[in-house]
């Protein structure tokens, strides 16, 4: 099962809906390669204004407890062994960062990328700045919470969930009440993830190649068509976008912070974070 979500629409909470289709061959339609150059600043068109944008549904269980913090085996050496652990292990909440644990998985996953800013510099260096939003629905069940010392107040246990995050705030918005059916608490949050990456670049007519500064990071390849004040890249071959799971296809368009309006990437006319010289009012 796929997905191409051309026709993807956001909301104020920047809610996703997705085009489903079973289809064989690419997963998205990889978008024009007519070259050009891609130096300057360029911003992530509005979900919402119906723009090339396609996103693959990547189905990606979370990473088992035993599996965290491991080191990566190599060849001739025995992989970490199999613990039992249930799916709510370590819902330990604590709001001090250097406690001895603050271990609960806020697992999710396909999440759009929203608010997208690209720099592609005339010295061969690009960044990319996006951010992830979205709402998550998390069941916990009644034995999971009381093996973990929490009670059966479910207003309670969200505001255990509030004060554990209140640190780093990517989660936020926690609701929870009773599930009546099966008991246990029926829990919702919001989810706000900043999503960076900056290193080197180069253009081969309408093959763009990105060299990630970051250890982790692998270089990857995009079709580039840049017309005018609008730019369309695609992973090249059906890859990820930026090495981004799930990321296929974006169209973007130039930031100009001198023609009198706001456009895409900025906070207010022609100034914002993407327009440096001008600060908004506040």
């Amino acid at each position: 099962m796929t997905i191409s979500n051309h026709e993807l629409k956001i909301g104020a909470l920047a809610a996703a809906v997705f085009t489903l289709s079973c289809a064989q061959g690419p997963v998205c339609k990889e978008l024009s390669k007519c070259g050009g150059s891609p130096v300057g600043r360029w911003a992530q068109k509005p979900l919402q204004e119906d723009p090339l944008y396609c996103q693959e549904m990547v189905n990606r269980p979370p990473l088992a407890e035993y599996l965290r913090n491991q080191p990566v085996p190599v060849a001739r050496t025995r992989l970490p062994e199999s613990t039992n652990l249930d799916w709510c292990l370590s819902l330990v909440l604590t709001p001090d960062e250097a406690g001895p644990v603050k271990g609960h998985q806020y697992w999710w996953e396909n999440l759009p990328y929203i608010g997208g800013l690209v720099t592609y510099g005339e010295d061969g260096s690009f960044r990319i700045d996006f951010g992830r939003q979205g709402d998550v629905k998390r069941y916990y069940s009644r034995t999971c919470l009381s093996q973990y010392g929490h009670e059966a107040d479910c207003p309670k246990f969200a505001e255990r969930l509030k004060a554990a995050n209140e640190g780093a705030g990517e989660y936020f918005g926690f609701t929870c009440h009773d599930n009546a059916e099966k008991g246990g608490c029926d829990c919702e949050f919001h989810i706000a993830e900043a999503n960076a990456l900056f290193g080197r670049f180069s253009v081969d007519g309408g093959t763009l190649t990105h060299f990630p500064a970051s250890p982790i990071g692998d270089f990857s390849q995009a079709s580039m068509c840049v017309q005018g004040d609008t730019m369309q890249l695609s992973g090249l071959n059906n890859s990820y976008l930026w090495d981004r799971q799930g990321l296929r296809s974006m169209e973007l368009v130039r930031v100009i912070c001198d023609d009198g309006k706001q456009g895409a990437g900025e906070f207010g006319i022609d100034c914002g974070p993407s327009c440096p010289t001008a600060a908004c009012p506040e």
